[in-house]
């Protein structure tokens, strides 16, 4: 008689697995013991119920998840060692049968009901075959599965199927793809006979939804739960159902007479955007419908519990997610929670795309596969920062990086713009200088005020001092007036909106059309900066009616004519790359009485200048106390020889903060870091790394792709930088940078045509870039297109008059071209900008040279040999035009 085991491995980090306290026994091995021939000794082996011993066998067969699918391996090779056929079967081998071969003699994909007597024949006939596709069966005549080969006292739950299939094919869930689309029943007088043999009282039925997908499967569930009722049958169930049971109260009512007692529901989200992540359609339209909560009260009031399964951290989730999740359970009526992360399962949808977008960091298979249990993150989330916050970071850069105050994201005076993070404004305020946090206005979990109105900030500020008409100004709610009107009418500020401290101190802006986002950087109201720098205020925002200058009077009326300087007007200048600008930004990027975020901004705009204020003021914010302005300073760093820059960046490999380390790894990527010492040069891989993970974590955003491609052209792997490049161009096709910096590398690869085209097209597009049209007049004029060249610098000089370099190359081109008195206004209107500068002295003075203007000549001569002595070719020229006097 051969001896067939039958062994149902399991996880070697339990996840979800079962306990003994709560198993229920496995249905698929019983199943497959009942289509065996009576000649056959069987035994089980559940390694969730009893550890693993190796026994008599003569052929053993293994059913395995991907989660147990290692585990099942190594038994594999264990009997194999032993020269005993194995066989294995479920799902993920069905899936991945390549890679199970590899473990064992011959797999099973599918289900096995139609191919299992093959299997065994051709086991005793010595020729058992790699691979049996089994056919999905009807389940007409499925045996009633052999329960006396499990050992029952174990399992306190029977289990039962009575369908199998699912047409909703959700991306995350690989039931479509092992049992079809076409949802089966089977015949109700069978299911009804092989219930009443089920030895347990509490049973699960197994099937992915008991009430099925549509009238027909709602009906039969209806005459089964009936059935039961008739045939006196005493149990209680735990079933698997959609929401939408809860849409059938009758149903509900029956189910729960028949002894329905807990409904698994997979809820998975309350984010509409991961619903269709996960094309959960079926839930995505009552959630739209705001029917949840209802409907899982109607399943509750009927006396079923109601178990919710989550799935956070998908690709639509952002940290936002997890409060918000914890908010509904708490209110909705969730009696037991289930909350996993997003499992990319061979064979799902979900797979597929990661597979496909590279995202998927655990690839060490088959080890790697006991990862996926449902409770582990394996792939790299979109909407995550650098690392998961949790909440034991000692820096803020340890997360994430903050956006700084730069045009296009933010005004001049730091108040918001575009679409950031409020985090940005609240670092400039006095309360996150003195220590006030998140925490101290809002509920952690579901970011919620702590008081309404004024009472909130009453909890610090004197309510005599500021709560009073002697400090805003405006009349009290309740007060008599009129309220505030849009030209047709509408009431846009009831009487009293001005006395709330918000109205004044956190003007917001409106994005996407309703999201309204409050500055929280409370500043105070300055109409005088709107005048003159275009910024908004919280008096205009109010009194549409009014001008800006009727503000500003009233604001000098009630607290006199004087105004502080504000580093938004130090700022505005330097985005206007305004020359006196410079020193400015260097005091302000150095006086530590302004908030960091400004200081690091100033320093970002004083960068762009170049020079020797913009590299001593970097240089010195590499040892900064904020690691902030570490961060920028080495960002912003500028082109230096490799051993000074090797010398400058090395120290902060080994910063404390994570931000710091990898900004740093990433500039010494491109000045030989194999000329580190061994102990740096194992520190610089460790941050690289840290840097490559946190741009991969979001590498569906162009930036992050942008950033790879950066480092990779540092790095030297040019064909890796590209590839990278047109990932970020791909992704967004807005996103000019990509473009712009491929450009640049296909032009050092010799590559000018592609080069231009790319240049060309992001110039049609953004006509506004004048940096793009100087890049593109540069490439020109190195492929001697000079007149073309031309029309684009003087384009770029039209567009950018502050930027100093721009009109000298300009100058020099324009000479090429024989245009001399354009020429001649181009290169001084450089040194006008920048008067010491020698480049543009020695341009001038050869320029004049060489046309005989020799006063000219002599005087930007002396100028240059004053300010930079031994300025190579200075002498020179000095000695030519002396000769020149002397003839």
């Amino acid at each position: 008689m051969p001896r067939l085991l039958l062994i149902n491995p399991a996880n070697e980090h339990k996840g979800l697995g079962n306990m003994q306290a709560t198993a229920w026994p496995p249905l698929n091995l019983p199943y497959i013991a009942a289509l065996t021939p009576r000649h056959y000794d069987i035994e089980v082996l559940d390694e969730n119920i009893e550890p693993f011993q190796e026994r008599p066998a003569d052929i053993v067969g293994i059913t395995a998840y991907t989660s147990t699918v290692h585990r099942a391996y190594t038994i594999a090779r264990t009997f194999r060692a032993r020269g005993i056929p194995v066989v294995m079967g479920g799902i993920h081998v069905s899936m991945l049968p390549e890679e199970a071969l590899a473990h064992c003699d011959s797999v099973v994909i599918g289900e096995a009901e139609t191919v299992w007597a093959q299997v065994l024949a051709d086991f005793e006939a010595g020729a058992l075959q790699p691979r049996y596709s089994g056919a999905w069966s009807d389940l007409q005549d499925l045996p009633i599965p052999r329960r006396d080969i499990l050992k029952n006292p174990y399992y306190r739950w029977g289990s039962i199927q009575t369908s199998r299939g699912c047409p909703m094919n959700c991306s995350f869930c690989s039931v479509t793809a092992f049992n079809g689309h076409r949802f089966r029943r089977r015949p109700l007088d069978q299911v009804i006979a092989e219930l009443k043999q089920v030895p347990q009282k509490l049973v699960l039925l197994t099937d992915d939804n008991i009430i099925g997908y549509g009238p027909q499967d709602a009906d039969w569930a209806r005459r089964f739960f009936e059935q039961i009722l008739r045939e006196g049958i005493r149990k209680y169930f735990f079933a698997q159902v959609s929401l939408n049971f809860g849409e059938d109260p009758d149903l509900v009512r029956l189910a729960h007479r028949a002894g329905l007692r807990v409904v698994f529901v997979g809820m998975e989200s309350i984010n509409p955007a991961s619903l269709r992540a996960y094309r959960k359609s079926v839930n995505l339209q009552r959630l739209e419908q705001h029917r949840y909560r209802e409907l899982i009260r109607t399943i509750r009031r009927n006396g079923i519990a109601f178990l919710g399964a989550f799935i956070l951290g998908g690709d639509e989730d952002t940290p936002a997610a997890f409060p918000a999740t914890l908010d509904f359970i708490r209110t909705s009526g969730v009696d037991i929670l289930q909350v996993t992360k997003p499992t990319p399962l061979p064979g799902t949808r979900f797979w597929g795309e990661l597979q496909a977008e590279q995202r998927i960091f655990l690839q060490d298979y088959p080890h790697d596969w006991s990862q996926f249990r449902l409770t582990k993150m394996v792939f790299i989330p979109r909407r995550m920062s650098l690392d998961d916050n949790i909440h034991r970071h000692a820096d803020f850069l340890d997360y994430g990086i903050p956006q700084l105050l730069t045009e296009g994201f933010y005004f001049a005076d730091g108040q918001i713009l575009e679409e950031v993070y409020v985090y940005g404004s609240f670092m400039q305020s006095k309360m996150y200088a003195r220590g006030v946090r998140c925490s101290d206005c809002h509920d952690v979990h579901n970011i919620r005020r702590l008081a309404p109105g004024n009472a909130l900030c009453r909890q610090c500020h004197q309510a005599d001092v500021y709560d009073q008409k002697g400090h805003h100004f405006h009349k009290q709610a309740g007060e008599a007036g009129e309220p505030i009107r849009s030209a047709g009418g509408e009431v846009l500020f009831e009487v009293g909106s001005g006395a709330q401290c918000e109205g004044c101190h956190m003007p917001g802006r409106f994005y996407m059309g309703v999201d309204y986002r409050p500055d929280h950087s409370f500043r105070l109201p300055r109409p005088d900066l709107t005048l003159t720098l275009g910024t908004p205020n919280a008096c205009d925002r109010c009194h549409g009616d009014k001008t800006t200058q009727w503000s500003q009077d009233a604001m000098a009326k009630w607290y006199g004519h004087a105004r502080r300087p504000h580093y938004g007007q130090i700022l505005q200048a330097g985005r206007q790359r305004r020359p006196e600008a410079a020193a400015a930004l260097a005091s302000l990027a150095g006086d530590r009485l302004y908030p960091t975020i400004v200081r690091a901004s100033a320093l970002a705009e004083l960068a762009a200048y170049g020079g020797e204020t913009a590299r001593k003021a970097l240089e010195s914010a590499l040892n900064d106390e904020a690691s902030l302005m570490r961060q920028t300073a080495v960002r912003h760093l500028p082109e230096l020889d490799p051993g000074t820059r090797l010398t400058l960046l090395a120290p902060l490999l080994y910063d404390p903060v994570r931000g710091v380390r990898m900004e740093a790894a990433a500039a010494v990527a491109g000045t030989a870091p194999r000329e580190l010492p061994a102990d740096t040069r194992r520190q610089f891989d460790a941050a690289l790394a840290e840097y490559r993970q946190a741009m991969e974590r979001t590498a569906d955003f162009a930036a992050s792709r942008h950033n790879l491609g950066n480092l990779y052209r540092n790095l030297g792997q040019n064909q890796e930088a590209v590839a990278q490049y047109q990932k970020a161009a791909a992704i967004d096709g807005e996103f000019y940078p990509a473009q712009v910096n491929l450009a640049m590398l296909y032009n050092q690869l010799g590559q000018n045509q592609a080069a231009e085209a790319l240049l060309q097209e992001v110039v049609a597009r953004h006509p506004e870039l004048y940096d793009i049209h100087y890049s593109l007049g540069l490439l020109l004029a190195e492929e001697n297109r000079f007149p073309e060249a031309a029309v684009y610098l003087e384009q770029a000089a039209k567009g950018l008059p502050q930027r100093a370099r721009i009109h000298f190359n300009l100058g020099l081109l324009l000479q090429r071209l024989d245009r001399d008195s354009e020429a001649q206004a181009a290169l001084e209107r450089a040194l006008a900008l920048a008067p010491d500068d020698p480049e543009y002295l020695y341009a001038l003075a050869v320029f004049h040279l060489e046309r005989g203007h020799w006063d000219e000549a002599r005087r930007m001569t002396e100028r240059l040999l004053a300010a930079h002595p031994d300025w190579p070719g200075g002498a020179q020229l000095s000695a030519i035009i002396e000769q020149q006097r002397l003839d």
